[in-house]
């Protein structure tokens, strides 16, 4: 999975679209979630928006790196987009394990802040 940061101060239906048009060039997409929250620390985490990507098969394929496993559509995600501008914000573009997506986040998913 993929994490994006310091695309916006709050969410809405066109960064949603935005961000799902523009990743879905890097693999087929499983879910995008986007959290908000007015308790973070720093603005750029004010919004995070979640990706998880499947192989073309349709499974999910993990390869091993230093620090976590990814898909290879999040790898190219996260070339493409780490450093690039939106909305006159520089993105932030990270790995986050598909164990920690599920288990940390997805349980406050819908709970504001």
């Amino acid at each position: 999975c993929v994490v994006l940061r310091n695309m916006a101060d709050e969410a809405d239906k066109e960064l949603e679209l935005d961000v799902t048009e523009e990743c879905s060039k890097y693999g087929t997409i499983d879910a995008v979630v986007i959290h908000e929250t007015r308790l973070a620390t720093k603005p750029e985490d004010r919004v995070k928006i979640f990706l998880c990507f499947k192989d073309l098969d349709g499974n999910f394929r993990f390869m091993l790196s230093i620090s976590c496993w990814c898909s290879t559509g999040a790898k190219k995600a996260i070339a493409a987009l780490a450093g690039r501008w939106y909305a006159a914000r520089v993105i932030k573009a990270e790995y986050i394990d598909r164990t920690s997506f599920v288990t940390e986040f997805l349980p406050n998913v819908g709970k504001k802040a």
